[in-house]
């Protein structure tokens, strides 16, 4: 099982990009934070507009990510959810 929000307070900006969905898993403390660049630049690279970055804690604000992948399609989005809910150890 899983939360799931979006709220604006808390927005994780990595360089340039904020985290839009936030989900955490019940079982340990880690996030999945799904980040959208809305930049001009970001539109010559569209493989790279939206990015999933895994934190080890829900607290890790100043922290590296421990993975980070970019979504380019539906499939990648749900299986990249679908993986973390079902506690995935990237």
């Amino acid at each position: 099982m899983a939360k799931c929000f979006i709220h604006g307070h808390s927005l994780k900006d990595l360089n340039g990009k904020q985290a839009c969905l936030k989900i955490y898993r019940d079982k340990d403390s880690q996030e999945l934070s799904i980040n959208f660049d809305n930049s001009l630049g970001a539109f010559r690279d569209e493989c790279r507009r939206i990015q999933a970055c895994v934190f080890s804690s829900a607290d890790a604000y100043d922290h590296e990510p421990k993975a980070t992948m970019y979504i380019t399609d539906s499939k990648d989005l749900a299986n990249i959810i679908h993986d973390f809910v079902n506690g995935f150890d990237f």
